[in-house]
């Protein structure tokens, strides 16, 4: 019988010994208690195909609905603004959650969104090039996704 060399044996009984770091429970957050409900959806670009993000959708047991929305696109011109809806599809309604920003004047754009509201039916996601604050999605889509449940 072969012996492994110490080199080898140490890290193999570590690992060995090691149990999942799953919790049986859940995700629980701090502050808003246990993740009853996550989705996410790449973002895609619909004319240009080099715009890509990501969106993540967590709902909490406290009624609270956090979101992060994630998209590499050039900036916007001067009087523009890229504005991120939430979509329910039956019946149609949707949500401007904000708008993308820029933090290092490049392509990369975020946003962070929370609402107390149980928005998990919300889950197509539109970015639209805007001017000013709209109430309704303007037909310029930039990029889109759906949510999917995790």
């Amino acid at each position: 019988m072969r012996r492994l060399p110490a080199f080898l044996l140490v890290p193999a009984i570590l690992l060995a010994g090691c149990a999942p770091l799953q919790s049986t429970k859940g995700v629980q957050d701090p502050q808003h208690g246990k993740e009853v409900w996550i989705g996410v959806t790449p973002l895609r670009g619909v004319q240009d195909l080099g715009v890509n993000g990501v969106a993540i959708g967590h709902y909490f047991s406290d009624d609270t609905y956090l979101a992060t929305f994630q998209l590499n696109v050039k900036p916007p011109a001067r009087d523009m603004q890229y504005q991120v809806w939430l979509v329910r599809m039956s019946p149609l309604e949707q949500i401007n959650v904000g708008e993308l920003t820029s933090s290092t004047s490049d392509a990369r754009h975020r946003l962070q969104f929370s609402a107390r509201r149980d928005l998990r039916e919300y889950v197509k996601v539109l970015v639209t090039l805007e001017r000013g604050k709209p109430s309704k999605p303007s037909l310029t889509v930039i990029a889109e996704g759906t949510l999917q449940k995790r």
